[in-house]
């Protein structure tokens, strides 16, 4: 999804993961069925790791790109099944509303599947405020 100059806003696979992880005491049959399918996404992208940006494009394009489309009829389903204040439903509608934003890394192989490697670069810059909020006192 493009937001503005030229920036494409892309979805973290890992926050989607965590939806249904937080949900699963309420669903395990459905929690489990979601997270397979998204171990399966992050299995692919373990194989593409060490790949240059245009072969992991065509990696995740031949093998991660029919996973998110037959996940995303599967929470459709789920979602019918569920009343609607059901806690899995809050996983399954997260997931549906970020669907363009978590399906960029499927057309961009230079996009990362989560982000969790700018969230931990962020959590080191507050750490070391925090830290270095006392020095020299």
């Amino acid at each position: 999804m493009v937001v503005g100059n030229d920036i494409t806003r892309a979805g973290c696979w890992a926050h989607a993961r965590r939806k249904f992880v937080d949900a699963e005491k309420s669903h395990l049959q459905i929690a489990a069925g979601a997270l397979a399918w998204i171990k399966r996404l992050y299995a692919i992208e373990e194989r593409g790791k060490a790949l240059d940006v245009a072969a992991r494009l065509a990696l995740r394009q031949q093998e991660s790109a029919p996973i998110p489309s037959s996940l995303k009829d599967r929470l459709f389903i789920w979602r019918d099944q569920l009343l609607p204040k059901h806690p899995m439903v809050e996983a399954v509608g997260y997931v549906l509303n970020q669907w363009e934003e978590l399906a960029v890394f499927t057309t961009d192989g230079a996009v990362s599947i989560d982000n969790n490697k700018s969230e931990c670069e962020m959590k080191r810059i507050c750490l070391n405020r925090k830290n270095s909020l006392f020095v020299g006192n």
